[in-house]
């Protein structure tokens, strides 16, 4: 059974008007065609039932409601199995795409009715309506993290003040064994505007920054730097030295200086803006120098604002970590009843029972 059998495909002049609206109707599904990266997968982040506006290299579909739930298509198609499968059919040396034609042939096997279906999509989609809540949860939390930063620290740049260099440490050395395993944080895993890494991997260790729980990630390269690439390490066991891109400035904590302060530092749109300035190189590679922090003076942070921020940011940071932590458990449980649930090896009632005891 071929997907054309099963879902409408938006004509070329519905696709304009829908881009000129800005979005979708709330069921669509947005399939991602490209990927920077050929190894990872092509719709795990990029597959979605939203309302937004389709990008230029996606396409839009909407499923045919009787024969197929569009929740239910969502959870098939990011399935390892159904991943795998559309990697096979991605081409491209450079950046690996997919082919309207082969999304279309993409086979498809017998689907169960309908009713179930929609059992299958929302006992999945309650793990990720958590993870989405947990997700917007940490948001809050860091929009009043740097909200309260605002309130209490002056960091327009100030002649007579203090260089940012003599307020952390910038790069500081550790030590790891050249081709050990270790955690990786690759660039295309640094959010956007976002505090918590989501993913990270064991690799062999080669030539990259290296940092520390509590450290601080700055990509310094564009356009990451100026798309917002910065987030806090948290993700490492007590004593571990993690490494990753050599396009990263590592900020570390100094004295009363937190990790949270840094992370606001380098969020504040003064100093963001100032260092997407100093930027230099060819126009296609251009790169922020760290040695630019001993430049920019901000105003000695007083000890009792320090006393007071840190007080409400470490905690409220310490529980972003834990909500992202527990949003991959939710996510690796997700992904092992997909396949079971998929199969019909278990049925809707037996997952909801997992769920429960969880």
């Amino acid at each position: 059974m071929a997907v054309t059998d099963l879902a409408c495909w938006a004509s070329r002049d519905g696709a304009r008007i829908l881009e000129h609206r800005g979005r979708g109707p709330s069921d669509d599904v947005l399939l991602g065609r490209y990927t920077s990266s050929r190894p990872r997968p092509l719709l795990h982040a990029l597959l979605k039932i939203l309302r937004a506006s389709p990008a230029p290299p996606q396409i839009r579909r909407a499923t045919k409601p009787d024969v197929l739930n569009s929740r239910f298509l969502y959870f098939y198609l990011i399935a390892p199995a159904q991943q795998k499968q559309l990697l096979q059919l991605s081409e491209g040396s450079t950046v690996a795409h997919l082919n309207v034609a082969d999304i279309r042939n993409f086979e498809m096997p017998t689907l169960p009715p309908i009713e179930e279906q929609r059992s299958i999509a929302a006992t999945l989609g309650a793990l990720d309506d958590k993870i989405d809540s947990n997700r917007c949860a940490i948001g809050l939390m860091e929009q009043h993290v740097l909200s309260r930063f605002q309130q209490l620290f002056d960091v327009q740049q100030d002649p007579a003040g203090f260089p940012i260099s003599d307020l952390v440490h910038l790069n500081r050395r550790h030590k790891v064994a050249k081709g050990s395993i270790a955690t990786y944080v690759g660039m295309s895993s640094l959010p956007t505007f976002f505090p918590v890494v989501d993913d990270w991997e064991s690799k062999a260790v080669g030539s990259g920054q290296k940092f520390v729980n509590g450290d601080v990630l700055m990509a310094r390269i564009t356009p990451c730097l100026e798309n917002g690439k910065t987030a806090v390490v948290d993700m490492l066991d007590d004593g571990e030295v993690g490494w990753g891109s050599t396009e990263y400035v590592v900020l570390s904590p100094r004295d009363e200086i937190s990790t949270p302060w840094i992370y606001c530092l380098l969020r504040s749109e003064d100093v963001r803006g100032w260092a997407i300035r100093r930027m230099t190189g060819s126009s296609g590679r251009q790169r922020f120098s760290p040695d630019g922090f001993s430049q920019y003076r901000v105003p000695k942070p007083c000890p009792e604002a320090l006393d007071e921020f840190n007080e409400e940011a470490i905690p409220m940071f310490l529980r972003m970590s834990q909500l992202r932590d527990e949003s991959k458990k939710l996510e690796a449980l997700r992904d092992s009843l997909l396949p079971e649930l998929l199969s019909g090896r278990i049925r809707v009632p037996e997952a909801a029972a997992v769920l429960v005891s969880r």
